[in-house]
């Protein structure tokens, strides 16, 4: 998924993206091998070109990991993306904003009705 759109969140594990005939083909083309030693925070990835070449890539810790944890603007931009559809658009900010700031709400319960009302 990521290869094809540049991504691999949420929004690219749907059943469009299980269907779309350029990740089909690719998907038969991957052979997914689960290395001893590898942490679930850790990728050790190798592509075969069709000319031959190699690209490798190893990732030591993925961003959200205890070792890389994410900026607060990629918090954000994940918890838009994720609320998106599900909050309604004009609630998603004062909500995130709510989060930022639980400490100063008379109950974290707050949070959960701003995230219905419109």
């Amino acid at each position: 998924m990521a290869l094809v759109e540049g991504a691999g969140g949420e929004k690219q594990f749907s059943d469009r993206a299980v269907t779309d005939p350029a990740i089909v083909a690719l998907r038969g083309k991957v052979i997914p091998v689960i290395t001893p030693g590898i942490d679930p925070a850790q990728v050790d990835m190798t592509i075969v070109l069709k000319d031959g070449r190699t690209l490798s890539r190893h990732i030591e810790h993925a961003v959200g990991s205890v070792e890389k944890p994410m900026t607060d603007q990629q918090l954000e931009t994940k918890f838009a993306d994720l609320a998106e559809g599900i909050i309604p658009a004009p609630a998603i900010r004062r909500v995130m904003d709510a989060c930022w700031n639980v400490e100063t709400l008379p109950s974290a319960a707050e949070i959960a009705k701003m995230s219905v009302s419109s």
